[in-house]
């Protein structure tokens, strides 16, 4: 019998291959799509940030911002006064491509957990929950 860790580490995995076949089409991984999810839920948020949230380096989000950036998705521009950080927003084309990608990868994953039995709604509230916990209370 798998332990829960292992089960909600197969189920990350397995979602991550989903999502990435998922977002292809529209051109995005799994990390890049968060990125611009974190975005367009914080505009103007720095790369330090954005790194922390995603779990990568900041080296690591310079380049994702930076490839966003070029695909025409997100602007990264200085402010005066403001140092080395560049708050991130979205561009119009990058709100257009969030909401299509969430769409077209929300929406299926919703239809995996009905078709498993479960509400997703139900699932979601009890994710966060147990996500607030861990955060709470880390098992150092």
């Amino acid at each position: 019998m798998s332990t829960l860790s292992h089960l909600l580490h197969e189920l990350v995995m397995t979602m991550d291959a989903q999502g990435e076949r998922r977002l292809a089409p529209f051109g995005l991984s799994m990390r890049r799509f968060v990125t611009l999810t974190i975005v367009g839920e914080h505009p103007g948020v720095v790369a330090r940030q954005l790194a922390d949230a995603v779990g990568v380096t900041e080296a690591g989000m310079s380049g994702i911002v930076r490839d966003l950036a070029d695909a025409g998705l997100v602007r990264a521009e200085g402010v005066p006064g403001g140092g080395r950080a560049k708050p991130v927003t979205l561009t119009p084309a990058g709100e257009r491509r969030l909401v299509e990608a969430t769409a077209a990868l929300g929406g299926s994953f919703d239809d995996v957990v009905r078709a498993a039995g479960e509400d997703p709604d139900d699932l979601s509230t009890r994710l966060v929950r147990v996500i607030a916990q861990l955060k709470v209370d880390p098992a150092d």
